[in-house]
């Protein structure tokens, strides 16, 4: 559990960054653009290969391609449709280099197709551990020359063991995968804190993505991420300090850096509380 998020005194980070969209706001990416407009998409994009526009919008529909195959359980193609987005705003971002509008879309989609491989990993390892809990393989797979329980229950385990390793080699590779896609998002909106220092809501999703790259290398104390976390939060809490996150942010700060609970709770109420007479003030003006 990274930074206390999750347990019982955690100021719910992930519920502020899910509040606001963090990492997963497809917004930016999809617009109007749907799957049913992929076929003119890729038309477009080979009769103007170098146009960044057509890129970006062969990307999109990729991305909303993917979002239909998620949903009706088509992880191959939509893993294969989310690389394919991914590949062609990477195209649109070298055809016209430090673009924002182009960046967002290339970290937002970044983020889907992290998601979408980790979601898929995960119901491989669900399906894993339920082996592993005990369902005993069919009695077909089992050799006839079994003559004892003893003999049949080692033949059974063998049975599961290979399943378990069957299904660990198909996980791999997609957490291989979805890492990669979180760090490179993570280092897209970096770069967007360059190009668009005074916007706020780059510095929150920035924040958000190194939060989500911290997860992965929590193991060697993510000591550069977290940096970069309480850093992004704190430059939109100075860009935006009335914005209906604010408090929760402040929040999440404290409990980034370590503060203890009641700290952190005292920085909240009185956060709350100013922003409490900030608001009365406002409305008798």
């Amino acid at each position: 559990m990274l930074f206390g998020v999750g347990s019982s005194n955690s100021v719910g980070l992930q519920d502020i960054l899910n509040a606001a969209g963090g990492g997963n706001n497809n917004s930016a990416t999809t617009e109007d653009i749907t799957s049913g407009d992929l076929k003119d998409a890729l038309a477009a994009s080979k009769a103007t290969p170098n146009d960044p526009a057509a890129w970006v919008r062969l990307g999109k529909a990729y991305q909303a391609t993917a979002g239909d195959q998620t949903t009706a359980k088509q992880d191959k193609q939509a893993e294969a449709s989310y690389a394919k987005a991914v590949e062609s705003l990477v195209k649109a971002s070298t055809l016209k280099k430090n673009d924002t509008a182009i960046l967002k879309a290339l970290a937002a989609a970044y983020a889907a197709q992290s998601s979408a491989l980790q979601t898929e990993a995960t119901a491989l390892q669900n399906q894993a551990s339920l082996i592993q809990q005990g369902s005993s393989p069919s009695s077909t797979l089992l050799p006839s020359n079994l003559s004892t329980p003893d003999a049949v229950s080692a033949a059974q385990d063998a049975i599961i063991a290979q399943q378990v390793t069957a299904i660990q080699q198909k996980i791999t590779p997609l957490e291989t995968a979805s890492n990669k896609a979180t760090a490179d998002a993570y280092k897209t909106w970096k770069t967007l804190t360059t190009l668009n220092p005074k916007d706020p809501a780059v510095w929150f999703e920035f924040a958000n993505a190194a939060v989500n790259a911290a997860q992965l290398n929590a193991v060697t104390g993510a000591e550069a991420e977290k940096a970069d976390a309480i850093a992004g939060f704190k430059k939109f809490l100075a860009l935006a300090p009335g914005d209906p996150l604010a408090v929760q942010v402040q929040a999440a700060v404290d409990q980034l850096e370590g503060k203890t609970t009641s700290t952190a709770a005292a920085t909240t109420s009185t956060a709350a509380a100013t922003t409490s007479t900030a608001g009365a003030t406002s409305t008798s003006k």
